[in-house]
C-alpha cells in the first residue's frame, strides 16, 4: 500500500543539523545510494580544526561539498531552519521554517549542542541531551541522535565521524526491515 503525501518526495533519511556529525552522515548515507536531505540553518563553521585529529573538520567540510554535487540524486541540501518533527504510522515529517512539510522513514539528528530542541520525540537525559544506544539509536524508532545532540564530545571531529557512520548504518538496517511502499 502506498504512502498518501501531499509532498511527492519521500526521503530515507533527512538529517537535522550540518556540522561534523551531520555532513559525515550525508556523506556515509550518499555513499550507500539513500535518498537523503540535510537540512541546516547552514554548514558549521564554528569547529576549528586541531592538530591532533586524524581527521579534520575542514577535510569533512569538503568531502560533503563534493558528495552535495557528485551525489546530487540522492544527496541534498536545504539552508534552512527545523521548526517541527512528527511521528507518522510509516514516516516522519518535517516543518521547516517557510511552513513545507517533507516525509521521510527516517530521521538522524545531528543539531550539536541544541539537539533538546526537539521535546517531545525523544527521551532526554539529566543534561538535556537526547539519549541514545551504542548504536546512536534513540527511544523512537527510525530516530537517531549523533554528536553534540547525544553527547558532551560535540567538538571532537572523529567521535562525530563515527557515530555518522553507526547511525547510518542503523538506518540502512532499519529501512530494510520495513515493507515496500
Amino acid at each position: 500500500m502506498g504512502c498518501f503525501c501531499y509532498n511527492k518526495a519521500m526521503y530515507d533519511c533527512i538529517i537535522i543539523g550540518a556540522g561534523t556529525a551531520g555532513m559525515s552522515a550525508g556523506i556515509v548515507s550518499a555513499q550507500k545510494k539513500l535518498k537523503t536531505l540535510v537540512i541546516a540553518k547552514q554548514v558549521s563553521k564554528s569547529v576549528l580544526d586541531d592538530e591532533t585529529e586524524l581527521v579534520k573538520f575542514s577535510d569533512v567540510e569538503k568531502k560533503f561539498e563534493k558528495t552535495l554535487h557528485d551525489e546530487s540524486e540522492v544527496l541534498e541540501f536545504k539552508e534552512t531552519e527545523v521548526i517541527s518533527i512528527e511521528k507518522n504510522v510509516v514516516s516522519f515529517s518535517v516543518e521547516i521554517k517557510n511552513g513545507e512539510i517533507i516525509y521521510s522513514r527516517s530521521i538522524i539528528i545531528a543539531t550539536g549542542k541544541v539537539g533538546a530542541d526537539f521535546d517531545g520525540i525523544t527521551d532526554k537525559d539529566q543534561e538535556g541531551k537526547i539519549k541514545v544506544d551504542a548504536n546512536m539509536v534513540t527511544n523512537v524508532e527510525g530516530v537517531y541522535a549523533i554528536g553534540g545532540a547525544n553527547n558532551a564530545y560535540h567538538h571532537n571531529v572523529m567521535i562525530g565521524v563515527g557515530e555518522a557512520a553507526k547511525a547510518v548504518a542503523g538506518v540502512g538496517k532499519f529501512l530494510n526491515n520495513k515493507p515496500n511502499e
